[in-house]
């Protein structure tokens, strides 16, 4: 439930206005990374420009999958 308040902070009441378009892209690429991150899926082939990221999936997912029990 972060991902949509990330994405539409204004819709969220976050922000008073929505955000420019550099800083749409930014919380989007931020959604997509959390979003993959509990989803236990590392970035693939289809994105390979975000495969560098993948180090820290390797690093935090077992804290997110220790999160994901715990609130379950």
């Amino acid at each position: 439930f972060f991902c949509p308040a990330i994405m539409s902070p204004k819709n969220y009441h976050i922000m008073p206005d929505h955000p420019d378009v550099s800083a749409t892209r930014i919380l989007m690429l931020v959604a997509k990374i959390i979003q993959k991150l509990a989803n236990l899926k590392p970035f693939g082939d289809e994105e390979e420009h975000m495969k560098a990221l993948n180090p820290l999936f390797d690093k935090y997912a077992p804290e997110m999958k220790k999160f994901v029990e715990n609130i379950a």
